[in-house]
């Protein structure tokens, strides 16, 4: 798997920064809310033509990091950190 380096925002550097503490919460909203759309996505999907294994319900056919910001309306750069944070949380397997 690839692994994308972390988002890690500069200091505040103006009045004009985009890392302000209120820009780095809204980032955090904006990626939390892609990694909900991402996991149901998924879980529909899992529900509607996955495979019940003793580790849950398995998908049984690919579906590529564009296939799934097509799904989700997000690009694809998005889908793999949000794939990393929702597999780091336990929440799915790869």
């Amino acid at each position: 798997m690839h692994w994308q380096p972390l988002d890690i925002p500069k200091p505040c550097s103006g009045r004009h920064s985009n890392n302000r503490p209120e820009n780095v919460a809204e980032k955090n909203d904006k990626r939390a809310n892609i990694e909900g759309r991402l996991y149901r996505v998924l879980r529909n999907v899992a529900k509607e033509h996955g495979e019940q294994r003793p580790q849950g319900l398995v998908i049984q056919f690919p579906l590529t990091h564009e296939d799934l910001g097509f799904l989700t309306g997000a690009h694809r750069v998005t889908i793999t950190r949000a794939m990393k944070a929702l597999k780091k949380a336990g929440k799915i397997i790869l």
